[in-house]
């Protein structure tokens, strides 16, 4: 990521940005806060910056760590890792009561999830609205529509790829059909289907 903004009710709708180290800050509703490390206060949230916390991805981990934590009420905790030109961020919280979610409801129904995401995205995935953006600049929404190559999704495996995109589409809106192909064809990303990895694996030839 390059950017993180924590608002809401849970801060008293107060804004705190946290960017990369080279092209980013630390910034309480737009003003700058701990330039160095030390602590703040940004309405209700407690804002700590030091060199402490486990690293949410350990790929970059030989440089010095500069790590943003953001205490909000009810034990919500967000983590920010700053890189040179990128952050990690890690968000901490107890079970919430909710309705829909990209991650699910909560109800323990894995499968309900899965099938939820297909309305999420016909309602979320064309991007935020512009009256709703936090930041002060976004990137455009960008629908793939290259396919995979054969290096990446060999023949046999498009061809399974294309089933499984084909059954996602059913009455879904907005569904992009290359990013579903590059998502089945992703050893990282194919178990995240409505097909389960275990599913997959028995199709395998």
């Amino acid at each position: 990521m390059t950017g993180i903004i924590v608002s809401g009710p849970a801060c008293q709708n107060r804004k705190i940005e946290v960017g990369p180290m080279d092209s980013g800050k630390i910034t309480c509703d737009g003003e700058m806060t701990l330039s160095q490390y030390g602590t703040a206060k940004c309405g209700v949230a407690t804002i700590t910056y030091d060199q402490t916390g486990k690293l949410v991805d350990s790929a970059m981990a030989f440089l010095p760590h500069r790590v943003v934590h953001i205490a909000l009420p009810n034990n919500v905790d967000i983590q920010v890792n700053r890189w040179p030109n990128f952050i990690n961020a890690q968000v901490i919280m107890p079970q919430q009561n909710q309705e829909t979610g990209i991650c699910g409801d909560f109800n323990g129904v894995a499968k309900q999830g899965v099938d939820a995401g297909k309305a999420l995205h016909a309602e979320f995935g064309f991007g935020v609205p512009q009256h709703e953006l936090l930041f002060a600049s976004s990137i455009p929404l960008h629908i793939p529509t290259a396919l995979p190559n054969a290096k990446r999704c060999s023949p046999a495996k498009r061809e399974k790829a294309s089933a499984i995109c084909h059954k996602e589409a059913q009455g879904a809106v907005g569904w992009s059909e290359a990013e579903c192909l590059g998502d089945v064809c992703d050893p990282h990303t194919s178990s995240l289907t409505s097909l389960t990895a275990a599913e997959m694996q028995k199709n395998k030839p």
